[in-house]
């Protein structure tokens, strides 16, 4: 059984179709089809079904799938401990964000990549159902994204920094003489919020659920840099964590009436997983970027 027989099954398991397939690994079909088939023959078991132009997983080739990734998984996390045992600084840190924390890490990208020309960074922008299931099959290294709600035994977090939930003006807005807004007021004035399914989205209606208000807002959008512009137009109000407004000179933000709500961004990893030195170096950077130290 070779590693790259294991890698073809799996990119078959998750086509389910031999074409497409052979074309993400850039192989023939013909050649795909060889391999599979050796494989099958050294297992002495299928592990698709054929039926006409179709393919369909086995039984077998259902539980056959999750040990042939990890396998393939360990092979590659091997090559990346020998590289960092040796001190190469290169290969590929793929890095997983929600579409509202993108703007924090745009200063540790720079510091990274100037510190690591050698190392390629891919960052992947989605929502946080999808990067969890992308972390799980060990397509990214980390998430930034805000703590999850939810226990989950195959991944660890570790805090940045605690947000208050407030509501975001322009410092000529007539709101910012208050020291904190009731939450009916936000109806008053013409809104933008986080799309609807981000994880962001999700935290602010639950919140405004518990002061039994239903905010419908004028604009939806996903990216925090044109929400902030908005809102810096002095027109638009928003809801988002404090802490995104960080060197936005023109920027205010006013608490929300009650309870403080808190956010809080996280860096999310794989529970006992071997960790690449390049994502630890990146992780260091960040948080130094986002808790810089105070001169004395």
């Amino acid at each position: 059984m070779e590693l790259r027989q294991l890698k073809y099954f799996v990119k078959t398991a998750e086509t389910l179709n031999f074409t497409e397939a052979a074309k993400l690994l850039f192989i023939t079909q013909s050649t795909l089809s060889q391999q599979i088939k050796q494989l099958e023959n050294e297992l002495q078991t299928l592990l698709f079904d054929r039926i006409g132009k179709k393919i369909y997983l086995t039984e077998a080739g259902t539980e056959f799938l999750p040990f042939a990734k990890k396998t393939i998984a360990d092979s590659e996390f091997g090559i990346q401990r020998l590289r960092d045992l040796q001190n190469i600084q290169t290969g590929e840190l793929r890095i997983g964000v929600i579409f509202t924390l993108s703007d924090l890490i745009t200063s540790t990208i720079i510091s990274f990549s100037k510190k690591y020309p050698n190392i390629k960074l891919v960052v992947i922008n989605k929502p946080v159902s999808e990067l969890l299931d992308l972390l799980k099959e060990r397509e990214l290294d980390l998430i930034l994204s805000y703590k999850p709600d939810n226990e989950d035994n195959q991944i660890e977090y570790y805090s940045l920094f605690d947000s208050n939930l407030s509501v975001i003006v322009n410092y000529r807005h007539p709101l910012v003489a208050q020291r904190e807004v009731s939450p009916s007021l936000l109806k008053q004035f013409p809104l933008v919020l986080p799309s609807v399914g981000s994880q962001a989205r999700l935290m602010i209606d639950q919140i405004l659920n518990n002061h039994h208000v239903r905010l419908t807002p004028q604009i939806e959008i996903s990216s925090m840099t044109i929400m902030l512009k908005l809102v810096e137009t002095g027109h638009w109000i928003a809801v988002m964590s404090e802490t995104l407004i960080r060197g936005h000179e023109t920027l205010r933000a006013i608490p929300i009436a009650g309870k403080q709500h808190q956010m809080h961004p996280a860096v999310i990893v794989l529970k006992e997983s071997y960790q690449k030195l390049s994502a630890k170096e990146f992780i260091r950077i960040l948080f130094e970027n986002l808790n810089p130290k105070t001169e004395k």
